[in-house]
Formats: C-alpha cells, sequence, structure tokens
C-alpha cells in the first residue's frame, strides 16, 4: 500500500492532508502536523518546515535521527518479519495463551465491527478519559472506503471483546486504534 493511500484515509476522515518534500502531514490536532507514514525517518530543512509551519500549524511531530532538530521522542518498532510468541517474556507469554484459550482472533469485515464493536469503542474511551474523534459511522466509512485499512478482532463466542484497527502503508503498518471490552480485560 502506498502514503497515498493512507493520505486519502486521513482525507476520508476529515484531516487536512499536506505533501512536502520530505513526507505526507495530517492536522492530527488543531494547529498540529505528523509525518506519514510513521516510521519513514526524515529530516526536514527549515525551509520545508517554515513552509508547514507558515499559517497552517504551530507544531509538528515526526520520526527524526536521534541528532535532528527538536525534542527527543520515541517510537516502537518491530523489525523482526519472524516476531512470534516465544519472543514475549515468559509473564506476557502466558497472559496471552490464557486470552487466547478463551477468544478467536481473526481478521474482521469494518462493517462487522462497525455494527458489534460500540461498546468496546466506549468502553475504552472511558478508561482512558479522551472524547471520541471521530462519528462513529463516518469513521467506519472511511475505513470500509480505504483498501490500506484492516481490521482485527477477539471473539468470545459471538461476542467482540477487543479489536485493533491498522492502516498499512510501503513496507509498514500502524496500528491507528486499539479497542477492548472492559469485562474482558
Amino acid at each position: 500500500m502506498s502514503a497515498l493511500a493512507m493520505a486519502q484515509f486521513f482525507e476520508r476522515l476529515g484531516h487536512r492532508v499536506v505533501r512536502t518534500e520530505s513526507a505526507y502531514w495530517y492536522d492530527a490536532h488543531r494547529h498540529f502536523f505528523v509525518s506519514f507514514p510513521f516510521h519513514h525517518l526524515i529530516e526536514p530543512d527549515s525551509t520545508e518546515l517554515s513552509r508547514l509551519f507558515k499559517g497552517l500549524c504551530a507544531g509538528v511531530r515526526y520520526f527524526a535521527p536521534a541528532r535532528g532538530l527538536g525534542r527527543a521522542s520515541y517510537a516502537l518498532i518491530c523489525r523482526d518479519r519472524q516476531y512470534e510468541l516465544d519472543a514475549l517474556s515468559p509473564n506476557t507469554r502466558s497472559k496471552l495463551r490464557r486470552g487466547l484459550k478463551h477468544c478467536q482472533v481473526e481478521r474482521l469485515e469494518p462493517g462487522y465491527v462497525k455494527v458489534h464493536g460500540k461498546a468496546a469503542h466506549e468502553d475504552t474511551l472511558r478508561r482512558i478519559r479522551v472524547r471520541d474523534p471521530y462519528p462513529w459511522d463516518h469513521y467506519w466509512k472511511a475505513v470500509e472506503e480505504s483498501d490500506c485499512v484492516e481490521v482485527w478482532g477477539a471473539l468470545l463466542g459471538k461476542e467482540l471483546v477487543a479489536y485493533l484497527v491498522a492502516v498499512q502503508a510501503e513496507e509498514g503498518c500502524q496500528i491507528m486504534v486499539a479497542r477492548s471490552s472492559s469485562n474482558f480485560l
């Protein structure tokens, strides 16, 4: 999947998307832009950033070399394509196996999560004390129309107890949303 497909997904969600020499950017918050694909290491120069700042935003975030401009931050990246359960710590692996005994994890159609996932969505937002950034139907319409998006879920019988939304761009995949029902944590 291309970065352009990811840009179109953000636009469907209602974000403003800007293309500069080094990356695509979207308005993650009012007056604040984030570069994507998120895993791309970039070094925008002051001219590029000045054009982006001028009238558009007050701040940006991007994945830069450690010696780059700005404040230090981090990204959690898994580069091992052979990553599997045995790579986890024994404690985490034990908890995961216990959970998998009870759940079926599979790729889901966005329409299924749109119908069955709202309770997990609302539980998560309540737990983390965050307002919903998108109207429910609008969000799932954007997901359904975007071929760079995958939805995976955990089902306990027929009940959807957790799901995630991931966006693929070039050689990477970004988990954009992770939701779970409080009763099944």
